[in-house]
């Protein structure tokens, strides 16, 4: 494979719309499988690859005002107002990722203790392990109130099924707040 054939390849995406790092991850992920088979055998040399350089992580945060907009901007919306601002708070008071919150089930807050934990049972721990954390005491009164509501096991729910994906209600929101750059993990 030779850095043309890379490039192409890179620029075949780039057209598709695929975004610079997911192509460099694709590309990396392809040359980790070459190197395995050449480690074992079934490939002679390992061809030269040109993969796009890693980008720079975002550095966006919300601002006290910006999340107090998102919020009220999540509140005013009547289908999700009961689960996205739940769904905001949790990633601002917690620092979870988006599927660590979806997933989040009631039998992992345990709010008489004060503790939530984002591992659900059954998980096996990876060196990316999800948290267990204190609860804020403002997201406790946010978590009591939603619990003493809830109609599924799921702490985000929709008509007591889980939330798969909150990505629509959330751009509508930051649009309503006026806010550009916002993704559920800022």
């Amino acid at each position: 494979m030779k850095p043309v054939t890379c490039n192409r390849y890179r620029d075949a995406r780039l057209k598709q719309g695929v975004k610079l790092g997911t192509i460099t991850l694709e590309l990396s992920v392809l040359r980790a499988a070459l190197k395995w088979c050449e480690e074992n055998g079934r490939l002679l040399t390992m061809p030269k690859m040109s993969i796009p350089p890693k980008q720079e992580g975002k550095d966006r945060w919300l601002t006290i005002g910006e999340a107090a907009r998102l919020l009220a901007a999540a509140r005013a919306e009547r289908k999700s107002r009961l689960h996205l601002p739940l769904f905001i708070q949790l990633g601002l008071y917690t620092g979870a990722r988006s599927e660590a919150i979806l997933t989040l089930k009631w039998l992992q807050v345990d709010l008489d203790r004060g503790h939530i934990d984002f591992n659900p049972p059954g998980r096996v721990r990876t060196k990316k392990g999800r948290a267990n954390i204190p609860i804020p005491k403002k997201l406790r009164w946010f978590l009591a109130k939603a619990q003493a509501r809830a109609s599924s096991p799921y702490v985000l729910a929709y008509h007591g099924e889980p939330i798969k994906q909150i990505i629509r209600g959330f751009r509508s929101a930051c649009r309503r707040a006026g806010l550009d750059g916002v993704t559920p993990h800022t």
